[in-house]
């Protein structure tokens, strides 16, 4: 904004100044016509030389002097702009770094959030891997309960039946060995008897072994 004011401003100042040198050319070629006029003409009179220098030389000087002003506004402006290029070119270059930073920051963090994606997507994968292994395994582990609870219960039917089986060997063992022993004390009470009765019968038999002995001692 301020580089085309000044150069507008220069532009115009520069036009002034093509004027002023254009007037000033004009002013001199009509000071030497009039020098250089036929001098039958007997409406004008003569004018001096001086005299015509004199009337110009002040209209001249103020040209002259208002060329310089110009000249030196027109310097001004250009070391204005030569400054204000400068200064641009400094603010360019600083842009243009700050755009390079930027544009790096930016680079960076979508570099960052591509790494931190992947790093996101890794860790949700990572997790579901873990949660279906996890499932897995409480789903073996119910199923080995399973197994391992029906095994149990096997062996529970097995030592209940086993030990139904004991029982009823204890008790048949119980009721043969009661069996035996009544058995064993009716053969003793029959065999007493039985016995008794040989006794006597042997003691019969010696009495008569003795009486027979009797009998022939008396016959002797």
């Amino acid at each position: 904004m301020k580089r085309s004011i000044a150069l507008m401003t220069a532009g115009t100042l520069s036009v002034l100044l093509s004027m002023a040198a254009l007037v000033t050319v004009i002013t001199s070629f009509t000071s030497a016509s009039a020098a250089d006029s036929p001098a039958d003409v007997a409406t004008v009179a003569p004018v001096p030389a001086a005299a015509n220098n004199d009337a110009v030389r002040p209209f001249q000087e103020t040209l002259q002097a208002r060329e310089a002003t110009l000249q030196n506004r027109v310097a001004v402006l250009q070391q204005t702009i030569t400054d204000l290029d400068a200064e641009s070119q400094a603010q360019i270059a600083q842009l243009e770094n700050q755009l390079l930073s930027m544009q790096e920051q930016k680079n960076q963090t979508i570099a960052n959030t591509e790494s931190l994606q992947q790093y996101t997507l890794a860790l949700q994968e990572t997790i579901q891997a873990d949660d279906a292994a996890y499932q897995t395994e409480i789903t073996r582990m119910a199923n080995a309960e399973t197994v391992f609870r029906q095994e149990i219960e096997h062996l529970n039917e097995q030592l209940t039946t086993a030990y139904n089986e004991i029982t009823i060997q204890q008790a048949q063992a119980a009721a043969a060995a009661e069996a035996a022993a009544l058995s064993a004390g009716y053969s003793n009470g029959s065999n007493d008897h039985q016995n008794s009765g040989n006794s006597h019968n042997n003691d019969g038999d010696d009495h008569n072994d003795d009486h027979e002995d009797d009998d022939h001692e008396d016959d002797d």
